[in-house]
């Protein structure tokens, strides 16, 4: 399940300019989000992980480990779209609630521990691009 969530979020995370490119014909910029559908689209990360904060998926086994996944792929592009604030907000809400208070379940104590190890990388740091990012 984390391969194919990190497949998905590689593809969200992609800029669409950056496939133009690949294309056969060349869109003009306001024509590029008409050609991917909604759930390729950025903005259907934030729901995703919005809705794999709720209570009852949440404590389910595998999201710690999609939600790091999420944060070390899509985090720095989120803070590009959304803003440092937006982003800042959700991801503290994510540690005091979700590992210091216990609401956020893994398939062992590993994976909340390396959810953990992220979340405390990024107050520290900030976060960073992920590596082959581009269509180049």
């Amino acid at each position: 399940m984390g391969g194919i969530a990190s497949l998905y979020f590689a593809i969200l995370q992609t800029p669409l300019a950056s496939l133009v490119p690949t294309l056969s014909a060349k869109p003009s910029p306001a024509q590029l989000p008409i050609l991917l559908a909604k759930p390729l689209r950025f903005t259907a990360s934030w729901s995703w992980l919005a809705n794999s904060l709720r209570d009852a998926l949440a404590g389910m086994q595998p999201t710690a480990h999609l939600v790091t996944a999420w944060i070390e792929i899509l985090g720095r592009e989120a803070v590009q779209i959304f803003g440092q604030r937006q982003l800042d907000k959700i991801l503290n809400v994510m540690y005091t609630e979700g590992i210091e208070g216990g609401k956020i379940k893994g398939d062992g104590e590993a994976a909340r521990q390396r959810l953990s190890l992220v979340l405390q990388e990024w107050k520290s740091s900030g976060l960073e691009y992920s590596k082959g990012r581009n269509w180049e």
